[in-house]
């Protein structure tokens, strides 16, 4: 739906004008309530879709360029967003930020290339266009100072405001139509989601030296955030009268807390070990405020579908690092990574007004589910277990009295911690079924011979993990007093979504058996199969980052 209810309407606007005495809607608003998961997946699952991630947030450059093979590196303020044991190398006090900037490439395969809007002619695709806007976005700012030495025994502290985990998914769909009309005029659909936030994390690190070469340490992450929504359709018909673009609005808060625990333990000067464990941790979500208006471009009429996603509590399963880095030769260190986090066991329960499930509620041709009902399952998520295997390289090309410059490549092959979107997840809600289920007598089922869709039920998550590959470069310049680093990664996955964000509409995403004959037993029940699902579109994508951090010591400051 969401979105989608403006293409729905579009259809709507085709057949009422086409009725003898209508010219126009009247506007309708439906109040979905407080709603839950379920009704998401099918009010907007460009909102329900979506990863909850911890790894593309990890500082820095330097760590990009490496494949993200980086933990037993880890060595100045920015390894407080991968162990903070290894502030521990801090010998003044350092200040580290960064950013970064991240755009895709994506090749669509899979939907459709005509579509028939209700008394109008075909309409056909020629050309599908979707990608992850470009955006430049802020990383990490970190500082570390050394408190107190004693012998082989260091205390260092520090502090750090960065990025903690992905929330957000900003998305474009641009596509274009040729509507044969007396040789045909050109109609494009653009979709623009302007969507923001993300978990942050802002907090203390305390860093031991227990040892020479090893240390430990810990980072209390004070977790707060938003995601921020405002998304829009708009039409252009190339001739003229096209519609006012509809909208759609959602936003919701992130608190809580957890813990960073790291060790490193480097051997001599040409090994290092490290590890990192965030322990399970608990995040809650309130607001989920959600709104979509769609106008048909007919007088004043308009569609407003309104709600709040119920709070909840999302239980985040514990995450555990480990990395190695070997110096073969001088100049060169060789570093790999295993990362592991078991997304797939995430727990939610919601919280106030609803608690754990929620009943369907038919309002017009939609269906919500309000509640609660007692003692039901809790809802699902399309999370799934997350790993990540990386290796990369750093080569110093030049090492001069004035400074260094390495330079750094890596590899990584992960596995992303979501489920993508799948026909399966999904099912149509038939009027003549409904009429079944409540009982009507065979002889009063005449009137539902024909398949009318009045919706869809969601079946709960189905579809398959994405996995994919990254190739990263770098470099550096480094100074006794300053370093600048810049990181680029290219990132190539498949995924799968639903066309025109749609699990069910007139145009983008219709019910094949719509309008179908349906056969009954003597029983009521319809015999003629019913097995269609919505339709997916398939996405080869390519995501491209680069990320630029600098690090600036402060000797004798302190």
């Amino acid at each position: 739906m969401s979105r989608s209810l403006f293409r729905f309407l579009l259809a709507l606007t085709a057949v009422v004008a086409a009725t003898p005495g209508r010219a126009q809607f009247e506007s309708i608003e439906i109040d979905a309530g407080r709603f839950g998961f379920d009704t998401l997946a099918r009010l907007a699952p460009n909102l329900y879709y979506r990863p909850f991630d911890m790894l593309g947030t990890r500082p820095d450059a330097r760590a990009l360029g490496m494949g993200s093979a980086y933990i037993a590196m880890a060595d100045d303020p920015m390894a407080i967003g991968w162990t903070p044991s290894g502030i521990a190398m801090l010998e003044d006090f350092t200040l580290a930020v960064d950013g970064l900037n991240r755009s895709s490439s994506d090749t669509a395969t899979g939907f459709p290339r005509v579509l028939q809007i209700p008394q109008s002619p075909e309409l056909a695709i020629s050309s599908y266009d979707s990608r992850l806007k470009s955006q430049t976005l802020y990383g990490s700012i970190a500082a570390g100072v050394p408190l107190i030495q004693r012998g082989s025994l260091k205390f260092v502290g520090g502090f750090s405001w960065r990025r903690y985990a992905d929330v957000a998914r900003a998305e474009e769909t641009v596509q274009d139509f040729l509507l044969d009309q007396g040789g045909g005029f050109p109609v494009t659909v653009a979709d623009d989601s302007k969507e923001r936030g993300s978990v942050e994390a802002f907090g203390p690190t305390l860093a031991l030296q227990v040892a020479p070469g090893i240390s430990v340490g810990g980072t209390a992450n004070f977790l707060t955030g938003r995601s921020r929504l405002t998304a829009s359709t708009r039409v252009n018909t190339g001739g003229g009268g096209s519609p006012p673009p509809s909208t759609e609005r959602f936003t919701q808060k992130y608190d809580g807390f957890s813990m960073d625990l790291g060790a490193t333990v480097r051997l001599g000067d040409r090994l290092r070990l490290a590890g990192r464990l965030t322990p399970e941790y608990t995040l809650d979500v309130t607001g989920g405020s959600y709104e979509v208006v769609s106008s048909t471009g007919v007088g004043t009429s308009t569609i407003r579908v309104f709600g709040t996603l119920s709070g909840y509590e999302l239980t985040i399963p514990s995450l555990l690092s480990l990395g190695a880095a070997i110096k073969p030769i001088d100049r060169l260190w060789l570093t790999a990574d295993y990362v592991s986090q078991k997304m797939g066991d995430t727990g939610v329960v919601y919280t106030g007004a609803a608690a754990q499930s929620f009943q369907d509620v038919d309002v017009n041709w939609l269906t919500f589910e309000n509640g609660p009902i007692p003692d039901a399952p809790g809802p699902e998520v399309p999370y799934a277990d997350l790993t990540q295997l990386s290796f990369g390289a750093e080569y110093v090309l030049f090492d001069k009295s004035w400074g260094k410059i390495p330079v750094r490549f890596g590899y990584r092959s992960t596995e992303l911690p979501y489920l993508a979107a799948d026909s399966l997840d999904y099912s149509y809600r038939y009027a003549h079924v409904e009429a079944a289920e409540d009982g009507l007598p065979v002889d009063e089922l005449s009137a539902f011979a024909v398949a009318q869709t009045i919706g869809v039920r969601y079946n709960g998550p189905n579809g398959q993990q994405p996995d994919g590959t990254g190739y990263s470069f770098g470099a550096s310049f480094e100074t006794d007093r300053v370093t600048y680093d810049l990181g680029v990664d290219v990132f190539s996955y498949e995924e799968t979504e639903f066309y025109g964000d749609s699990v069910w509409d007139a145009i983008f995403n219709p019910n094949p058996d719509e309008g179908r004959r349906i056969l009954y037993d003597d029983k009521g029940t319809p015999i003629t199969p019913l097995g269609q699902h919505p339709n997916v579109v398939s996405l080869d994508r390519t995501v491209t980052t680069i990320r630029f951090s600098a690090t600036y010591n402060f000797p004798g400051l302190f």
